[in-house]
């Protein structure tokens, strides 16, 4: 008796063994990661203004203040200013009316760190540098300024990591996040 005990949770070991060797742990990992990503992620669609097709501002960020805007389907140019209409599942197209840069952010001013200009320093800002970094974006002079939170006059990894360590709360120059 003792041994078909035995020989039982030897089996059962084994079993869980192989399901152990079966697992994908870098997919797993990666699954983590994706998931803490998208959760953290700013929701909605990015529109961008540019007056010399280099330097690239936020019009908006986050469709709107809508995080089910999920994309702007329809832009149409008129002499009242710029039409945009909206893909949102869940309350159906929204129309939004953009005039002389209103919905654009202060050209003047921001905070330090704000590398994406909506007014937050967040890990947004970082991946907004690593970009630039990347030359996947050119940031605007402005946002260079600001996105240079070690002001050693580059916005570069460097200030990334500060701002990344600053959302991870640990020790960081100060001044990032307050108007300069």
């Amino acid at each position: 008796p003792d041994n078909a005990l035995l020989d039982k949770l030897n089996e059962l070991k084994s079993k869980l063994h192989a399901v152990y060797d079966s697992v994908d742990w870098e997919g797993l990992k990666m699954y983590a990661y994706i998931s803490d990503a998208v959760r953290d992620d700013v929701w909605g669609f990015e529109i961008f203004k540019t007056a010399d097709g280099e330097n690239f501002e936020p019009v908006t960020i986050d469709g709107f203040g809508d995080k089910y805007n999920y994309g702007a389907r329809t832009l149409l140019s008129t002499d009242n200013g710029l039409y945009i209409g909206t893909a949102n599942p869940f309350y159906g197209t929204q129309l939004f009316l953009l005039q002389n840069n209103k919905t654009a952010p202060e050209e003047k001013g921001g905070l330090l760190g704000d590398a994406n200009l909506d007014d937050n320093v967040d890990i947004s800002d970082a991946a907004w540098i690593q970009r630039a970094e990347s030359h996947m974006i050119t940031l605007s002079e402005r946002a260079q300024l600001l996105a240079d939170v070690d002001r050693n006059g580059v916005a570069d990894i460097v200030d990334a990591t500060i701002i990344q360590r600053r959302e991870a709360r640990m020790d960081v120059p100060e001044g990032i996040g307050e108007p300069i």
